[in-house]
């Protein structure tokens, strides 16, 4: 019978190229046309479904658009403000597992909202969810908790900031005052962030009594605001008095009592004013020291700004910020509460203000995306290591746009979507880049044991690619050389192995083309029985000790482990070998007669071989 071994040129499958793993650029969402005005928000649930909103001039005036996001593909566009003829602003929408998207946006200075439950189910017509006397509502932010349970913030004409929640029914409730310390002095920019337990935390800038701005965070429980608002910006930094803050984010652990806020403040420094992004974490209702997230020290220079937060409720972390003069694109990860070495992503060509956009996975990576020129570009990272950027927008749709809307958003594996306009106003699009991670790596049967069968059945865990555009494929491969591809999870040889200590692995390959390689598993193959040679004596004298002599070999195989002689008087023994080539054993017949003498070798494999031998009794 042929072999695996002397076929394996014939069955040698050729390798694909290895793809580069991640980003994907950008497709259209909506356009090429003058109608398409910005690109909106996206997000994405833990299980990798989500939404990307933008604006849309129809019948004159701009309004809000909606894409469900499936495997990472946009679906069919549905316009979300019908019924209403002014123009539509500021879309922002929340996600949670399961296909459930919640919209909000602003129209004729109120906020409103849009409910999809379930992908079975349609959005809801337009519901108001600031009331009447809230008049020339703008800078809403929203955000949305695992169980479906949404709270959505909003600045109002009159300089408060206001906290919305919304039950799981689709029911708004507002509290009864604005999130504000002082009501009577202006309030602006809130952030927001929803934890696994239903309650919220809100940051947003408030003017002080001393006349420069201060950053706050409040907790709010369904429709009651915490008690004691708490100031995250602070007084000094390395001993330089602090001086005006903005800019607040947000990241919240499933545990609320654990939450982190990041602002942009100013500080004097000899005489200079100079910006900080700096991060603070919130312990129940405490706030910890300031950490820096842009990778300075005074004197700082032209400073940095832009400080934004992507955070799992794991307590994993990206925080990202901009320097100014020259130009660059900050970033480090949190894990444990630690911060990793703040770094550098961009590679020194960003040339205006990058307005970069992180996000963050379970696996502690994350990705930043920002304006290099007249494109968008994306890097992806870890505590380890920094792989180069990687142009995410396309050179042929014309120049991206990021003022006009740039926005990402991740799963818990850490699946990007990125979401930004790009094109000529006359020809603008909305597009969606990706961060596609590469398949996980299949979990393989793995048997040390050596095995008597040539074609044995190997078999492995079934790999789901929710992003994959096809099933993913996997590539069985014996010492390293390919001898199938295949989508199911079992793999039987067509010829037999060749005898020996082999190795075999899967090497999982996704739509796009990504791998990720197994670890090598162990597949030892024994097909052949052992040698034995017997030596007994032709007589002996019952009562008298007969002396038996068991020679076994089992040269290229597994090894035989022992030997077993048969007396021929009902007795036995097994004699342990433990890689000796010989064994010995004495047994003293009580009765005479003729024997027949049986020994019998076993590798490890399980293969035996028996021969004879003949003996009088006395």
């Amino acid at each position: 019978m042929r072999r695996i071994g002397a076929l394996i040129a014939v069955l040698l499958i050729t390798l694909p190229a290895t793809a580069q793993a991640g980003f994907v650029p950008a497709v259209a969402v909506d356009g090429p046309s003058a109608d398409v005005l910005s690109a909106g928000d996206v997000r994405l649930a833990r299980d990798g479904s989500g939404a990307v909103t933008w604006l849309r001039s129809d019948a004159g005036a701009a309004h809000v658009f909606v894409s469900p996001l499936v495997l990472g593909t946009p679906g069919a566009p549905q316009r979300l403000d019908t019924g209403q003829v002014n123009a539509s602003s500021q879309p922002r929408v929340g996600v949670s597992s399961g296909g459930r998207i919640l919209v909000t946006w602003v129209n004729d200075g109120r906020l409103y909202a849009s409910l999809r439950p379930s992908p079975l189910e349609a959005f809801s017509p337009p519901a108001a969810v600031s009331g009447a006397g809230l008049a020339g509502v703008h800078d809403p932010s929203l955000s949305m908790t695992i169980n479906g349970k949404a709270y959505a913030g909003f600045t109002t004409s009159g300089g408060d900031v206001w906290a919305a929640y919304m039950a799981v029914d689709g029911s708004w409730f507002l509290p009864d005052a604005p999130l504000d310390v002082d009501p009577a002095r202006s309030a602006a920019r809130s952030a927001v962030a929803a934890s696994g337990d239903g309650t919220a935390l809100f940051a947003w800038t408030e003017t002080g009594a001393d006349g420069v701005s201060h950053v706050f965070a409040r907790r709010v429980i369904r429709q009651r605001l915490g008690s004691v608002p708490r100031e995250a910006s602070v007084g000094s930094l390395d001993g330089r008095p602090g001086g005006s803050a903005d800019s607040p984010g947000v990241g919240m652990e499933y545990d609320s009592s654990y939450a982190w806020v990041v602002f942009r403040q100013d500080f004097t420094d000899a005489g200079v004013v100079t910006s900080r992004a700096l991060a603070r974490r919130l312990k129940a209702s405490d706030f910890g020291p300031p950490t820096p997230i842009d990778g300075l020290s005074f004197p700082a220079g032209a400073g940095a700004d832009q400080p934004r937060i992507a955070f799992t409720g794991r307590g994993r972390g990206t925080f990202s910020s901009a320097l100014g003069g020259p130009f660059a694109v900050m970033a480090t990860l949190l894990k444990n509460n630690v911060f990793a070495p703040t770094g550098r992503l961009d590679a020194g060509t960003v040339a205006a203000p990058p307005f970069a956009v992180p996000t963050t996975a379970d696996d502690e990576s994350g990705t930043v995306s920002w304006q290099r020129g007249v494109g968008i570009v994306g890097s992806h990272f870890t505590t380890k290591a920094t792989e180069p950027e990687v142009e995410l927008s396309v050179p042929a749709f014309g120049p991206a746009d990021a003022s006009a809307g740039l926005e990402a958003s991740a799963d818990r594996a850490g699946n990007a979507a990125i979401t930004f306009a790009q094109g000529d106003p006359s020809a603008r699009r909305v597009v969606l880049a990706l961060y596609d991670l590469p398949p996980r790596a299949p979990a393989a049967h793995n048997d040390a044991r050596w095995h008597a069968e040539g074609r044995p059945k190997l078999h492995w865990a079934t790999v789901v690619d929710a992003w994959s555009p096809t099933p993913v494929t996997y590539r069985v491969e014996i010492d390293h050389v390919a001898v199938a591809t295949q989508t199911g999870t079992t793999y039987r040889p067509s010829v037999p192995i060749v005898d020996g200590d082999h190795r075999w692995r899967i090497v999982t390959t996704d739509g796009r083309g990504q791998q990720s390689i197994g670890i090598d598993r162990f597949l030892r193959i024994d097909t052949h029985q052992p040698r034995l040679e017997l030596i007994a004596p032709l007589k002996v004298r019952h009562g008298a000790a007969a002396s038996f002599l068991a020679s076994p070999t089992d040269v290229g195989g597994s090894g035989v482990s022992s030997v077993e002689l048969d007396f021929g008087d009902g007795s036995k023994a097994i004699l342990r070998v433990n890689g000796r080539t010989q064994a010995r054993a004495k047994h003293r017949y009580s009765v005479a007669g003729r024997r027949t003498v049986r020994a019998t070798a076993v590798d490890q494999a399980g293969n035996r071989r028996t021969v004879k031998a003949r003996i009088t009794v006395k």
